[in-house]
């Protein structure tokens, strides 16, 4: 996993989980999930322990600074965006259809769409040759 499997165009597209207002000022209040002030390299490391099911970085560690210099560039983009640039291109939402599920069209849009990274089995595939390794 990387930043850009949840933040689309490298966290640059409004609506898709975009970073380009992860900059502004964040409220001190202590975030009840994490017990902790909601700063960002909290929030980077959030992302790191919950969604990417890795390790926190240190605050001070060039790969942390280079997230926050990153996400604070792209606030200073947002920032000299026009309104239209800015303005979220949603996809129209979800319509559950109103027949029954296909269990076999769906394997095969499997097959086809997801074994690539999610494995025959559903399972994720190795980064590595060994576990312990990722």
């Amino acid at each position: 996993m990387a930043c850009s499997s949840c933040h689309l165009d490298s966290g640059t597209k409004p609506g898709t989980l975009s970073l380009l207002q992860t900059a502004e000022p964040l409220s001190a209040a202590v975030r009840p999930r994490r017990r902790a002030c909601a700063t960002c390299a909290n929030r980077i490391n959030g992302c790191m322990v919950r969604s990417m099911n890795g390790k926190e970085l240190p605050a001070t560690s060039a790969e942390m600074i280079a997230m926050e210099v990153y996400i604070d560039y792209l606030g200073e983009l947002y920032a000299a965006s026009s309104e239209s640039r800015r303005a979220a291109s949603e996809p129209p939402a979800f319509v559950e259809p109103d027949r029954a599920a296909d269990p076999a069209a769906g394997k095969v849009v499997y097959e086809e769409r997801c074994t690539v990274c999610h494995g025959a089995d559903g399972q994720g595939l190795r980064a590595a040759g060994e576990l312990r390794d990722g």
